[in-house]
């Protein structure tokens, strides 16, 4: 958790940079938010964080968080990570299904 605080504080790290498989910190943390909340949280609390963010972007249908934190709810992911998600005013509940 330090080291999430850590790199947040730098003004170098891009908190919505996705890997070329679509993987970014916050999603890699919500998929793992049934063993631990906190950097979830911590990503969240950052001023630039995307929840609306697309990751199937060579399709004409996005692939947003929310639809694959609720696709894996029975695995790996938390009720009170989905209810966070939930709970941000910036959320767009627009085309969030593929």
């Amino acid at each position: 958790v330090e080291i999430i605080k850590l790199l947040l504080s730098s003004p170098y790290i891009d908190v919505n940079k996705t890997s070329h498989g679509g993987w970014n910190p916050l999603r890699v943390a919500s998929l793992r938010s049934n063993c631990i909340m906190k950097p979830v949280k911590l990503l969240l609390s950052h001023p630039q964080i995307n929840i609306n963010m697309d990751y199937k972007k060579n399709s004409s249908h996005g692939l947003r968080l929310l639809s694959i934190l609720l696709c894996n709810y029975d695995h790996n992911v938390s009720f009170e990570c989905i209810s966070l998600i939930l709970s941000r005013p910036e959320l767009d509940l627009n085309g969030i299904l593929y």
